[in-house]
């Protein structure tokens, strides 16, 4: 193993100078070891295309279904037949449920 001097007092082992020499260049330097929490940050999650809705009657009957619809399209209305009635009436989406 080589030795090399570093003060008249004690000798170091030559990695540990290298380590020594190594991290004060980093600190001098400002370079960072890279974490995992920074490299994980860069990857964005996917976000869904579309979106589960609840469509209810205008005729407040109370009847309702679910129907799927663009997730950055405008809130839906649609003319359907409400059982309740027996008729055609127009259908509000309510609320949204899930993504899909």
């Amino acid at each position: 193993m080589e030795v090399l001097k570093i003060n008249s007092r004690r000798q170091e082992p030559l990695h540990l100078c290298l380590h020594l020499c190594l991290h004060l260049w980093c600190a001098q330097s400002g370079w960072r070891r890279p974490t995992q929490s920074s490299q994980g940050a860069e990857v964005a999650k996917a976000k869904s295309k579309t979106v589960l809705v609840q469509m209810m009657s205008a005729a407040g009957t109370g009847f309702f279904f679910n129907t799927k619809r663009g997730r950055l399209k405008d809130k839906m209305v649609m003319r359907k037949h409400d059982p309740f009635v027996n008729k055609h009436v127009l259908f509000f989406e309510k609320r949204k449920i899930k993504s899909i």
